[in-house]
This record gives C-alpha cells, sequence and structure tokens, in this order.
C-alpha cells in the first residue's frame, strides 16, 4: 500500500465529480466562498451547516491540512488525510491497540467498542488533545481558528471490526456518540485514525461525500425520528440506495485519517466474500470528535451523570476535556 495517498473506490455517478483522485495527493479544489465575515452566533441551518461554517472564517485557517484539502471539506464535508498520525506517536498507540479492554464485549457489530481510551492508555490523551489531530480540528473550526473561543473532545471511541461484527450501516452520529444540540456552532469534526491497513478486502469505514447537504437532510432527519443508528436500509430501502450512489470506501495505512463532518452519513464497510476466512484478527480504528466550547450539550449522561444542558466549556476536568491548540 503506497503511503503518499491512501487508494480509493470511486462509484461511477462519483468518478467525474469527487474530489478524491487515488493518483493526486492533493485534490482537485472548487473553491469555497470568500471568508471575510465576522463570527455570527445564530444556529447553524439544518443541511447548510458546512456553507455557513466556510463564511466565518477570518483570516487564512493555518494547519496541517493545505487550502486544497480544507476547500474539499467544506464542499463535500470529507477529506482524507493521509500519514496525519505517525512516527513515534503512531509506534505508541501501535504498541496498545491489542489491550484495550471493551465498553461493550460481544456487541453485535463491533468486536470491541470503548470510550475515554485515555483513561486506559494516556497516549490516547496526546492523540486527542496535543496531535495533528486536534490542529486539523481547529483549523477547521472557524471561532477556534479565530481565537475565539476554545476546541474540545465531546467524545472519543475506539472500533474493532471483524468478519464476525455486522457494524454500522449508514448513519450520522447519534445523541449518544455526539453529545451536542444539532444546532450547536460548529461545523463539529469527526476525526477517524486507521490502527491497521485496510484494503479492497473491506473492514473499513465508508463515507458519502456530500450528504450533509440539503438534499439529503430528509434522510438525517428520518434517522433521528426512528431512532435506530444503524438500521436504514431495513428501515428505507430507498433512502439507503441515495446514499449507497455517494458510497467512497478509502483504502488506508495505520496511521491514514479520514476526517468528516458531524452530519456526514458513514457506514461500516463489510468484509468481502472469502475474507473472514482469512482474515482472523479484527481491524481496529481510533476516533475523536471535536466541538467548540460554546456547543451546548443535549443533556445524554455519558460523561455528564447530572445531565445538564450547558455549553462544554463550562464543565471541569476530563469530561469534555480542552484541547491544546
Amino acid at each position: 500500500l503506497a503511503r503518499s495517498m491512501p487508494m480509493v473506490i470511486i462509484p461511477q455517478r462519483l468518478a467525474k465529480q469527487s474530489s478524491f483522485s487515488p493518483s493526486a495527493r492533493v485534490p482537485r479544489v472548487v473553491p469555497v466562498k470568500a471568508r471575510h465575515h465576522i463570527l455570527c452566533s445564530t444556529a447553524m441551518p439544518p443541511g447548510r451547516e458546512l456553507e455557513a461554517s466556510s463564511t466565518r472564517f477570518r483570516g487564512p485557517s493555518e494547519g496541517p491540512l493545505s487550502q486544497a484539502q480544507v476547500d474539499t471539506f467544506f464542499r463535500d464535508g470529507v477529506v482524507i488525510v493521509p500519514g496525519l498520525l505517525k512516527g513515534e506517536l503512531l509506534e505508541k498507540v501501535m504498541s496498545v491497540r491489542t489491550n484495550v479492554n471493551s465498553r461493550f464485549p460481544g456487541k453485535e457489530t463491533y468486536d470491541s467498542l470503548a470510550f475515554n481510551l485515555w483513561e486506559q492508555h494516556p497516549v490516547f490523551k496526546v492523540v486527542a488533545l496535543a496531535s495533528p489531530l486536534s490542529l486539523v480540528a481547529k483549523q477547521l473550526t472557524p471561532s477556534v481558528a479565530n481565537g475565539d473561543e476554545s476546541l474540545h473532545v465531546i467524545n472519543d471511541a475506539f472500533f474493532a471490526f471483524s468478519g464476525q461484527n455486522a457494524g454500522c450501516g449508514w448513519h450520522v452520529d447519534d445523541n449518544f456518540f455526539w453529545p451536542a444540540l444539532r444546532e450547536s456552532d460548529g461545523p463539529g469534526l469527526n476525526i477517524w485514525v486507521a490502527l491497521d491497513e485496510v484494503t479492497e478486502g473491506g473492514g473499513g469505514l465508508a463515507v458519502a461525500p456530500g450528504s450533509a447537504a440539503e438534499e439529503y437532510l430528509d434522510i438525517r432527519e428520518a434517522q433521528f425520528a426512528h431512532g435506530q443508528t444503524c438500521q436504514l436500509a431495513k428501515m428505507d430501502p430507498a433512502m439507503n440506495s441515495r446514499l449507497e450512489k455517494l458510497a467512497l470506501i478509502p483504502q488506508m495505512a495505520p496511521g491514514d485519517a479520514i476526517v468528516h463532518t458531524r452530519f456526514l452519513f458513514h457506514r461500516t464497510n463489510p468484509f468481502a466474500d472469502g475474507i473472514v476466512e482469512i482474515r482472523r484478527e479484527a481491524i481496529a480504528r481510533y476516533s475523536v470528535r471535536y466541538m467548540p466550547g460554546s456547543a451546548v450539550h443535549n443533556g445524554v449522561p455519558m460523561n455528564n451523570p447530572t445531565g445538564e444542558k450547558k455549553r462544554l466549556d463550562a464543565f471541569g476536568g476530563d469530561l469534555y476535556p480542552r484541547a491544546e491548540v
């Protein structure tokens, strides 16, 4: 697997319009709106969160991403970043990835699922709060990039997926995985880092570029109304088919990252036929979700036993820790 750029499987419908090209490190650029507006405090308009966020930068947004990658994110809602986590920090994570205790052992969706990884291994606190991941989150969050407020981790998760698991179908993160009011400022960043090689055999993550837009708002609202996060294919096959036409399936090496907005649809990519018998070990990935300090908690009791609906920057300690950016 080449380290310069992870390979992707691009459906025919996206072949001409997609910014992701397996033969180029920097995606084709479609400029976003000029970034000269001041930060406003109005709620994010549903289906237009990215458009609203892209206009709020007061100057160039500096960080690990190129301007082309920043523009890709605000156009498609997702960008693939090769080698975001690397070197000694990646080596430390890899050394403990097989020693993560699952919060939900035996769960049918994943072989292993755990949260607050820094409570088990301190290296994950560095990854979440003081690494290129948090710098990317700052770069893509206008109010933080402008210096107006702090950046916080609202959730982190370790997933290990094996052939015996069902995974999760097309979805946006629900109130448990993303415990912030949907109208909170954002755009809300989910950064997935591969901890194992992901090949054409499957076991990784599929994303749907463009699915955070108004055109797919009906699917988002249907999922929230139905209350079954992973069951879109059963709930509404036609909606599921619309997302499948957008499906982008990256092949990744350890340390490569998928960066997407909180309202982008994504799903587990199942193993191809015959691969389950060959691959016995689960494929692991680490995910960190970031929001600005002004984001309001939705009251879900994960890390918030009192159920208070207050700003993230009003919580103390390591409940929703502040990133060092």
